[in-house]
């Protein structure tokens, strides 16, 4: 009896691990950093990059949201990677059940006369700085990649 519950657990660790290695592997990150995730900065990680494609959905132009592939940057090479549509209809329905909390889209009355905010990778290059998104309650979202360059932390670290 207690050999099957060892079996068990173990099967069940294994299992874990192949989904949060899958889960890794679903990151904007480069391959050599996903893969060097303990399990608590995948499971951050993925957090923080669902919120941060959250605002994304509500500060973008729908024309960029609604193509079926959502560009995204490879931080290692800079070209553009892309979200597929499978990724896209699970991310849809997380939105979709946290509607409620979802802050307001950014328009003429509260974007402080920027309208859709258009922040590429060149213009943080061009700034010579670093971009900070926060919501409305104050939690950061999303640091850009030049945050190291001034700072000296990186995107991944706690």
């Amino acid at each position: 009896m207690k050999e099957k519950s060892k079996t068990a657990a173990r099967q069940r660790r294994e299992n874990e691990n192949i989904e949060f290695g899958q889960l890794a592997r679903l990151l904007p990150l480069p391959s050599g950093v996903a893969a060097q995730l303990d399990k608590a900065s995948v499971v951050r990680l993925a957090t923080a990059f669902l919120r941060s494609r959250q605002l994304l959905t509500l500060l973008m132009p729908p024309c960029f949201m609604s193509s079926g592939h959502l560009p995204l940057r490879n931080s290692q090479s800079g070209t553009p990677r892309y979200w597929h549509h499978h990724q896209h209809d699970i991310y849809q329905q997380h939105i979709h059940s946290q509607q409620h909390q979802l802050p307001r889209p950014l328009d003429s009355t509260n974007a402080v006369g920027f309208g859709y905010l258009d922040l590429g990778f060149e213009l943080l290059q061009a700034m010579d700085g670093f971009l900070f998104v926060v919501d409305q309650s104050g939690k950061v979202v999303y640091i850009s990649e030049t945050v190291s360059e001034h700072l000296g932390l990186s995107q991944v670290s706690d």
